[in-house]
Order: C-alpha cells, then structure tokens, then sequence
C-alpha cells in the first residue's frame, strides 16, 4: 500500500512542479506554449497474445480521467505530461488465463466450476507523449506518440458460476465478485499514438495504447497442466479536456 501512495504522490508531484518550472523558465515566450488541464474519456480494451485478441474474449468498455500538461517547444514540437485513473480489462475470459484451478469440487456429487469472467483494473497511468504539431489553425490539429507508464493498482474479476450435480447443472446469470491482483503483474507499459485537436479552451484525442510487456502473473501451466499463453493489454481511448489555464 506505501508504494501505491507513493506512486501516485510522485506523479502529482511532477504534474504541478512542471508548470512552475516552465512558467519559470519561459518568462517572455508566447504566454500560448504552455497549457494544462483536466480531461476525462472512454476506454475500450482488451487482452491479446501476439497481436491477436485472446480467444472467446470481447472489448471491455470504461472510463478514464485525469490531469494533463502540455509545453510547445515549437511551432512543430511539443511535449505532454498526463496523470490519469484509467479502467482497463477484458469480457468473458476464459479463468485458465487467471486461476490455477477454475473449478471446485464440494463433495463428491456436486461441483461449482467458473464459465467465464470479466476482467476489470484499475490503472494509475503516466502517459509522455511528443507531439507534432500540423500547422496553424483554429483547432490545432496534432499527431503524437509515447510510451505510457501504468501501475496497476487493483484487479477483480466478475464471475460466471456453473453448478453441477450428479442429474443437473445449471448456470447462475449473477456474477461473483473475486479479487485477482495477485493473478497480474504489479506495472505495465505500453507505446502510444494518436491524434487531437484544441478549440480554445476545449481539448479532443484519440489514442490507441498497446502493451510492450505481458501483464499476467500465473505459471504457464495452470492446474489442469493446459498451456495458456502470456497476454498484454490493447487500449483504445478517446478522451475531452478543458485547459485550465485559458478560463481565465
């Protein structure tokens, strides 16, 4: 729990420290270079392996929110520092991927067993990004790319239960809820690009994130001994923003 705290104090730490410093830095440059804010999106996601989306699995959509900075080196380049609580995760996952066993025997006639189960976490993510800037405009269209650091803070996976008997098996349609943090890794990160405009004081980007590094926490053998491969995250997310500094 203290590397939590401080994780997400250091991140702050650097999202407020970066306005002084350049306010300090740019006396008499154009007031327009830096601006900072607070945005919040949607997130749609899933789990892949080698690039292909894990089998039976479907798109999982969230939230995100958070705060930004961004400084224009120039008419062409720039920089962007975000801090944002982000929800990522996957549909109907198959529980070998995240259990040793997904199954349990209560006596010897009757057996709950895990059908499926829907992923959710929840991510503090430092996304840097460079942005390339397309000309002047009202709107200020740009392209950017990145790499996004993610701590991955809590994990739960909603449950499709089946119960079966020595004469019958039915399937329960509420989902249990279970706590699986220790079934992933502690820290993600992935590369990132997209595009945004600003109008005034409004913001809009579209980004696409792919993990570099696999995510998941188990033995590549779970207990049925059935091979289950390593998966990464793939995050689509479009987010709207206000720069704070341009209200007033």
């Amino acid at each position: 729990m203290k590397s939590t705290y401080f994780f997400v104090v250091t991140l702050l730490f650097l999202f407020f420290d970066v306005p002084v410093v350049n306010g300090q830095d740019a006396s008499g440059s154009d007031e327009d270079a830096l601006n900072y804010g607070i945005k919040a999106g949607l997130v749609s996601s899933d789990f892949s392996s080698d690039f292909q989306k894990l089998e039976s699995t479907e798109s999982r959509t969230a939230y995100s929110a958070g705060l930004f900075v961004d400084y224009k080196l120039t008419d062409l380049l720039g920089l962007s520092v975000e801090v944002l609580y982000v929800q990522e995760g996957t549909m109907r996952m198959n529980p070998d991927y995240i259990y040793y066993n997904g199954s349990m025997t209560v006596n010897e006639s009757f057996t709950i067993e895990k059908v499926n189960s829907n992923i959710i976490m929840h991510n503090f993510e430092a996304p840097l990004l460079i942005n390339f800037y397309l000309g002047q405009s009202n709107f200020n269209p740009k392209v950017f790319v990145g790499g996004s650091f993610d701590y991955i803070y809590n994990v739960y996976a909603k449950n499709l239960l089946s119960y079966s008997s020595e004469t019958d098996t039915y399937v329960i349609s509420d989902r249990s809820l279970d706590v699986v943090t220790s079934s992933f890794k502690e820290y993600n990160v992935g590369a990132v690009i997209g595009a945004g405009i600003s109008y005034e004081f409004l913001t809009l980007d579209i980004r696409y994130k792919f993990g570099v590094m696999d995510v998941n926490n188990l033995a590549t053998f779970n207990y049925q001994n059935s091979y289950k491969e390593d998966f990464s995250t793939n995050v689509l997310m479009v987010s709207v923003g206000m720069n704070i500094n341009k209200l007033f």
